[in-house]
């Protein structure tokens, strides 16, 4: 889990796919300049430098958003964040396991971790990394929640997962671009990126679960972008 920081202010969160690379969704960076974007990781207390572990700030050299990401269709929500220098692994920074293609975590109970608004407690952003559990949704119950209070005949895009639903456990404001993590199964303490925050309805109602970007729909194309930026 990384903090993505604007013009020094918490803009939302992302991952750590490779040393140099981390993922989030495009809605929070198409149209910023890479240049005033830092990724920081390793972090938990936003105000505090009294930690176990120190955290690190990286420049951003490029940002390569998804050729056909669509803010109104909500597709492909996906973007890579190219780093000037590399992360080196510490106790409290590691890259995240990606999926398989076309993997699916229906009826999962995943973690979503942020630093965006607490459902239902005030206007204030927390300084302190919040985690919550939600359990990922299948397919055709995420449209017949959603189709409820968007167009009737809503169907989710194959490029997008939900997760939720729960009264006031939810992911909300400030949190765009945090990983969703499924637990590997067999593998303790170790988890693959299922999701990422993309978009809501609101915040921590009861039946209106959240969306997030399909990460297993679109490994081939974090895999294509890793290639073009390894050097022969």
């Amino acid at each position: 889990m990384v903090a993505l920081l604007f013009d020094s202010s918490l803009i939302g969160g992302g991952s750590i796919i490779a040393p140099n690379v981390v993922v989030t969704s495009a809605n929070k960076v198409e149209k910023l300049d890479p240049k005033e974007l830092i990724v920081r990781a390793g972090e938990w207390d936003l105000e505090s430098e009294a930690e176990p572990f120190p955290h690190a700030d990286r420049y951003v050299k490029q940002v390569i958003l998804h050729e056909r990401f669509s803010r109104t269709a909500r597709n492909n929500d996906i973007a890579l964040l190219v780093l000037k220098v590399p992360f080196s692994s510490q106790p409290n920074i590691a890259p995240i396991c990606l999926p398989t293609h076309g993997e699916k975590f229906d009826q999962q109970r995943c973690i979503v971790a942020g630093w965006g608004k607490k459902v239902g407690v005030s206007t204030d952003y927390p300084h302190v990394l919040k985690e919550i559990s939600l359990k990922v949704l299948p397919e055709a119950l995420c449209n017949d929640y959603l189709s409820k209070i968007l167009e009737e005949d809503f169907k989710i895009d194959p490029t997008s997962i939900c997760a939720g639903g729960e009264k006031d456990v939810d992911t909300c404001l400030g949190d765009g671009g945090a990983p969703l993590i499924c637990p590997i199964e067999g593998s303790a303490d170790r988890y693959k990126l299922a999701g990422i925050v993309a978009w809501g309805v609101s915040c921590g109602m009861e039946n209106v679960p959240g969306a997030y970007t399909n990460v297993a729909a679109l490994t081939p194309w974090i895999s294509e972008k890793l290639k073009q930026l390894t050097p022969a």
